[in-house]
């Protein structure tokens, strides 16, 4: 099942997003405000793979009559979305214009067709917000030290990816119930 999942389409473009912003970062070593922008943008890019999803994971959820799990996608959805929006108004105030993202260009969540079942959407899903989180960490490192507010931004959506990831945690391993 790795191999399976590292190859699903989702994986795929979010590593794909994480190899050009590693580029950005290793060409322009010292974050001008055009390439803090288009780091931004990359950022927005990966949201929206997620929300598109995320989307499609609770359509095929709520279909199949499980309420529960689609709400929890819907949910993941519009948190991502919002990331994305948070981050364009970052690239907005930092004087730049975010970019519209080629039609194709972000999946429209296909490959869930192809997932087995719940451990194997979730496990998939848990493999994309983990390269997410290191989108996060390494932009982080790249603002060292410099643009506080970007990095202060950048910091809550870490925030909430990680605890998103804990929640998908959780709906493959739910916590142990107390005793009453």
């Amino acid at each position: 099942m790795p191999g399976l999942l590292a190859s699903s389409p989702f994986a795929r473009e979010i590593a794909g997003v994480r190899a050009r912003a590693a580029a950005l970062m290793r060409a322009a070593p010292v974050p001008a405000p055009a390439n803090v922008c288009a780091l931004l943008e990359m950022l927005v890019e990966a949201e929206l793979v997620c929300a598109r999803r995320y989307a499609a994971l609770a359509r095929g959820q709520l279909a199949a009559g499980h309420n529960q799990l689609g709400a929890l996608f819907l949910e993941q959805a519009e948190e991502e979305l919002q990331h994305a929006l948070k981050l364009g108004a970052r690239i907005e105030a930092l004087g730049g214009k975010l970019l519209d993202v080629p039609a194709g260009a972000v999946g429209d969540g296909s490959d869930v067709a192809v997932e087995a079942g719940r451990l194997e959407i979730v496990a998939a899903n848990l493999l994309g917000e983990r390269g997410v989180i290191k989108l996060y960490r390494a932009a982080l490192r790249y603002l060292a030290g410099r643009d506080r507010e970007s990095r202060a931004l950048l910091t809550a959506l870490l925030a909430d990816e990680e605890r998103q990831i804990m929640g998908m945690g959780e709906v493959v391993s739910p916590p142990a119930r107390r005793a009453h």
